[in-house]
């Protein structure tokens, strides 16, 4: 029975092998997709776990050091651009632990590197030596990828102390990095959208062979065939090409692992092992997708079963009505109501996250259910005209609006979700090349030196002001400045070595102790409400302490007298202060303190990494930032997801395409005959071509366009109401739109040289 089935059903010929691998092309697609899909959440897991030895739980104030501790503190780096990690280490006694991927803590003075950081410094020799002596590599079972750049050092006990915390077992177990709000919805849709066309194409295999497969069904019964025995034929001829596309799936699962390997969320690629769905998603994928090819193909069997003679009608499909458009009508006004927040309030709390992912939902949903009365609209339009092909293609989307929206809908839907997100994402859309997140001046660097002493501070800005490229290097005593209407930052430092070092030419450095921002006016009007001065919070005492043993009256407050106060304007950016107070204007009180910070410009790359190594090598836990460093902080986040959106957009607009063209090709085989009769009758052939790709274009375009602007319009709505410029990019918005719709219309036109094969005048013969 089933060499039978075989022969009938898969290999007797052209009508019934294309719709074999179709539906077998169909399933190993969706079958790779699934995989990637199942694989994410142990890849991200299994990340987690390797990683989670770097954060060490806070440790509770205490005097007393932890026996056979491990004291552990991270801080981060930069090289050539690039986010290093730098991991302090030191142990308190013999059995201190070891973080994985070493097999020792490493000696004071050495340092262990990933793979890929060792890498990176061989071709950067003015890193040489700024983590300590080079004695070994840091282990996968340590990292978070093969991309980690990783320093791992061992310092004297009593710099651990300062900055880290001790831990008696590193931690085994992670927590995973969620993605939440709005980007986590698009990442949902996104990852929907991709499996929609995968879906549509198992249905058009099964359709493509549905009127093939009534006959046989048909012809079987009339020689005696039961109904179990058909059920049987049909089970196999289903179950083949289910089989066929989860060992092509799986196959280019294999193959493909390594390329998915480099598309990462949050930091560089995976390892490749990690890339592996648990063993009970790949028994669900591998049984559920032949099953589901099956189920899909077993119900095309009902007519047959139900007659024997093949004498079924084929029924005109129905028109869709007007009312269809008014979901969407309804919709908008709601999903207005929700971005803006004049509802989301009272629904869900004032989450605007939540409120704009369901008006997406409800955007999406209506766009859809719309969408087979706009074919149809579009089709009307067509049919309407004297011109053969456009009548012939109308009146095909007025017969068929469902399934010619259906072809387009996965399209549709990758439309939208790109729009969406590149109005609703400025960063994206506006900044993606620049800095401008960042108050920092180009060519300016920042070291943070926080355990640093003053003589230690004192000795990294003397030696980086004797090394070529660097100039100007400033010492900044931090702190804020609080009050009833709000806190601002403050920076204590000569006003003139920072104009020069932070490059902020516009200071009007020599006309009051005090300088301020409008913002900041009134803070300090407020703080200082009683005209005994304003009290600074948030500054540090010279003597560096640990969290671990703080000193006993410690300074983290002073006083600065009351005085005149210059305005000067705002100098942009979160990590810019709004107050400059000359250091005449403390007096005294300022030898208690210690500078936490130090300012300077550099005049290259190679001068930076210099500065770089200077500071690490005499600070522990200090760390350099650039204007361009710290706008990384801001938009790496948003520029990945970019990323990994676009690709997903782009492989459905594959996906969707090779659907387009398979159903353009299903088209021409269900008329195979009229279009052979019109051909024979005279019909050029260049107007059968053009109403197949009439027929894929317009529903293509409608649908795209309609997808264009309401993606834009809820963009805009959601850029409103986080208060951003009410602009379209329309560059950014429709490149990768133009870009698929191209890719679709292109796979559609390649089913246009079939026509002239499939209408030749064979296929006008009724014998």
């Amino acid at each position: 029975m089933i060499r039978l089935g075989l022969r009938i059903g898969v290999l007797s010929g052209f009508r019934t092998t294309l719709p074999t691998l179709v539906t077998a092309f169909a399933a190993g697609l969706g079958t790779l997709l699934m995989l990637l899909l199942l694989s994410i959440a142990p890849a991200m897991h299994a990340r987690a776990d390797r990683v989670a030895w770097m954060d060490a739980p806070a440790a509770a104030a205490t005097s007393a050091v932890p026996d056979d501790a491990t004291f552990i503190a991270t801080s981060p780096d930069y090289l050539g651009g690039e986010s290093v990690t730098v991991v302090d280490l030191a142990g308190t006694g013999p059995g201190a632990p070891v973080p994985p991927g070493l097999t020792a803590l490493p000696a004071v003075g050495d340092v262990a590197l990933s793979p890929a950081l060792a890498a990176r410094m061989s071709s950067h020799p003015d890193s040489a030596g700024r983590y300590g002596t080079v004695v070994g590599v840091v282990g996968d079972a340590g990292l978070g990828g093969p991309d980690a750049l990783v320093a791992v050092r061992g310092v004297d006990l009593h710099e651990a102390m300062l900055v880290g915390t001790p831990v008696q077992a590193f931690a085994a177990a992670g927590e995973v990095f969620q993605v939440q709000g709005m980007e986590g919805v698009l990442i949902v849709v996104a990852a929907v959208a991709m499996l929609v066309p995968v879906l549509l194409l198992v249905t058009i295999g099964a359709h493509l062979s549905a009127r093939s497969r009534e006959r046989r069904f048909s012809t079987l019964r009339l020689v005696g065939a039961t109904r179990r025995q058909v059920t049987q034929f049909a089970a196999v001829e289903a179950l083949v090409p289910g089989l066929l596309g989860v060992m092509l799936g799986c196959a280019l699962f294999v193959a493909l692992r390594p390329a998915a390997a480099h598309v990462s969320y949050d930091s560089g690629r995976w390892f490749v092992r990690d890339l592996m769905p648990s063993t009970p998603a790949l028994v669900v994928v591998v049984v559920g997708v032949p099953f589901a090819t099956m189920i899909a193909t077993m119900l095309t069997i009902a007519r047959a079963q139900r007659s024997t003679l093949n004498t079924t009608g084929r029924s005109r499909a129905s028109h869709v009505s007007l009312w269809r458009m008014l979901p969407l009508v309804l919709v908008l006004p709601v999903a207005y109501l929700l971005v803006s927040g004049t509802i989301a309030a009272q629904v869900f709390g004032g989450g605007s996250n939540r409120s704009t992912a369901v008006a997406f939902a409800l955007i999406v949903v209506a766009v859809l259910f719309a969408g087979p009365w706009l074919t149809q609209a579009a089709g009307t339009v067509m049919a309407r005209s004297g011109r053969a092909g456009l009548l012939l293609a109308g009146r095909r989307l007025t017969d068929e609006p469902r399934g010619a929206f259906r072809a387009v809908s996965s399209v549709v839907l990758a439309v939208l979700i790109t729009c969406l997100f590149i109005i609703t994402t400025p960063a994206v859309a506006e900044t993606l090349a620049s800095t401008d997140g960042s108050g920092q001046r180009a060519g300016t660097a920042r070291a943070s030196i926080f355990y640093a002493s003053p003589e230690q501070s004192e000795t990294v800005r003397r030696l980086l002001s004797d090394m070529p490229g660097i100039s100007a290097p400033a010492l900044v005593y931090e702190g804020t400045l609080e009050s009833s209407v709000g806190a601002v930052r403050a920076w204590i430092g000569d006003c003139d070595a920072i104009r020069q070092g932070a490059r902020l030419t516009d200071l009007p450095c020599g006309k009051t102790p005090v300088l301020a921002t409008a913002a900041a006016v009134d803070t300090l009007a407020a703080a200082d409400a009683n005209g005994g001065g304003t009290t600074l919070n948030s500054v540090w005492a010279a003597e560096v302490s640990s969290l671990m043993n703080p000193p006993v009256g410690v300074v983290n407050q002073i006083t600065v007298p009351a005085g005149p106060v210059t305005p000067i304007p705002s100098l942009g950016g979160a990590d810019m202060p709004d107050v400059i107070i000359d250091p005449h204007a403390v007096g005294e009180p300022l030898s208690t303190l210690r500078p936490t910070l130090l300012v300077m410009n550099y005049a290259n790359d190679s001068a930076l990494e210099r500065a770089r190594t200077v500071v690490l090598q005499q600070v522990p836990g200090a760390y350099i930032s650039t204007r361009q460093t710290a706008y990384d902080g801001y938009s790496q986040d948003v520029r990945r997801l970019y990323r990994i959106i676009t690709i997903a957009t782009m492989l459905v607009f594959l996906v969707a395409s090779f659907s387009l063209a398979v159903s353009a090709l299903i088209g021409l085989v269900e008329r195979q005959r009229p279009f052979a009769l019109m051909r024979a009758g005279g019909a050029p052939l260049s107007v059968l071509r053009g109403v197949v790709l009439l027929e894929s274009a317009v529903p293509l375009i409608v649908g795209a366009v309609v997808a264009t602007a309401l993606g834009a319009l809820v963009g805009l709505w959601v850029a409103a109401a986080a208060g951003g410029a009410m602009s379209l990019p329309w560059v950014t918005l429709l490149l990768p739109v133009g870009a698929g719709l191209a890719v679709c219309l292109l796979m559609t036109a390649a089913s246009v040289p079939f026509i002239g094969r499939i209408t030749d005048g064979n296929a006008a013969r009724f014998e």
